[in-house]
């Protein structure tokens, strides 16, 4: 059975149902209803187990259709009876239950209201409502999605493809594994007793050139998803000499993020999809030169918001507009937010950072079979898997 647009990967529901008919079928067998966390919550919140197209898409739902495949599942004996009933956006669901209502001090007419996942909602929230609008949320990961008013299957299956809350458009894009949690890390690595870490790393950052000394890093440090989905790669300093100092290889951090980002976007514009321009949020969005070298290296305007859970803002946004208090989102979006800061792209950077992109994705296709060789050894060596890793390296 081939579906149009869906790749098969372990973060999607119904491969991890496969998992569970595999290895716990006689608790699966017992299983009433198979949920996102997000539709086990409103669940247990109104009594209606519901979820949005976007969320059902991880069920290999299909928005197009609007049908989940019923031949799909009739290969686990899974009755659609026992997925999420799918709501746009917007829609009310019910109210909340009266003992809980009760219980929590809410009122009893308060409404539930369906939005949409985090990486989605926060678009509606970064005020992407045109085609070439796109927005890059960067917390532990780096959430990437371009507007677009077609839709698009990726032959290669390297972005997915999701609706947005505005009628007849389009998402196309996906997140890595790792954005603002690589900045984590490289705090842990080289700024632990430092006083005001992200402020020093940013400061000695900027004292360094473009790809200081040739230095590019792979910033793969748990695997990555989009666009290359290699859950055996690893994270690589590459090009380093000895005259490199911490400063350098934090250069070198905030830009192997930034590559991970212009790696989404250039699969996508093999497809003519426009990028006009880029809005920030997230955590990592309060690290000034982390933006500019986006605006550097993808050559087009970052725009970034005074308040930046915008994740939080899109999800009100949806719900004002689904209880009629607004006409549009977008006239929902212009009532409430305001851009602080747009970082211009540097020309100049421009030029020389697409001749390193090129040596970054080089880099990692030169590692690919290395990758795998290092994966077989490791599984040859702890045939349990990463935690029995874990638990030898902590010994």
């Amino acid at each position: 059975l081939k579906l149009k647009g869906f790749k098969a990967s372990p973060d999607l529901m119904f491969p991890k149902m496969m998992w569970l008919s595999k290895n716990r079928n006689e608790q699966f067998l017992k299983m009433d209803k198979f949920l996102n966390i997000s539709d086990y919550l409103i669940g247990q919140i109104c009594g209606e187990y519901v979820t949005d197209p976007n969320n059902a898409s991880k069920f290999f739902f299909c928005s197009e259709t609007g049908e989940y495949p019923v031949d799909l599942y009739s290969y686990l004996n899974v009755s659609l009876s026992q997925l999420p009933r799918v709501v746009c956006p917007g829609e009310v669901v019910a109210k909340v239950k009266g003992d809980l209502a009760r219980e929590l001090g809410i009122p009893k007419e308060c409404k539930i209201i369906m939005s949409t996942y985090d990486a989605l909602a926060t678009v509606a929230g970064n005020g992407a409502f045109d085609s070439g609008d796109a927005v890059d949320v960067s917390g532990t990961v780096t959430s990437f999605r371009v507007v677009t008013d077609k839709y698009i299957v990726d032959s290669k299956k390297r972005f997915y493809t999701s609706k947005h809350v505005k009628e007849n458009q389009w998402l196309v894009g996906g997140s890595n594994n790792l954005g603002g949690g690589v900045i984590e890390w490289l705090r842990h690595l080289f700024y632990k007793d430092e006083e005001n870490p992200y402020v020093l790393m940013e400061k000695e950052a900027l004292q360094r050139a473009v790809c200081p000394g040739g230095l590019i890093f792979l910033p793969h440090l748990l695997g990555e998803r989009t666009p290359i989905w290699n859950p055996d790669c690893r994270g690589v300093f590459f090009g380093i000499n000895r005259s490199h100092q911490r400063s350098d290889f934090s250069r070198a951090i905030f830009e192997g993020v930034a590559f991970s980002v212009a790696h989404i976007a250039e699969v996508i514009k093999e497809y003519d999809v426009n990028i006009n321009s880029i809005t920030v949020a997230g955590g990592l969005s309060q690290i000034s030169l982390v933006n500019q070298i986006k605006a550097d290296l993808l050559g087009v305007p970052v725009k970034q918001f005074k308040n930046f859970e915008t994740t939080a803002i899109g999800a009100a946004l949806i719900a004002l507009k689904g209880v009629g208090e607004y006409t549009s989102i977008k006239d929902a979006f212009k009532q409430f937010c305001i851009h602080d800061k747009t970082y211009e792209p540097d020309l100049k950077n421009h030029e020389i950072y697409q001749e390193y992109f090129e040596l970054y994705k080089f880099t990692y296709q030169s590692l690919e079979k290395t990758y795998k060789m290092r994966s077989n050894i490791l599984k040859e060596l702890y045939p349990k898997g990463i935690n029995e890793l874990i638990m030898t390296e902590n010994l």
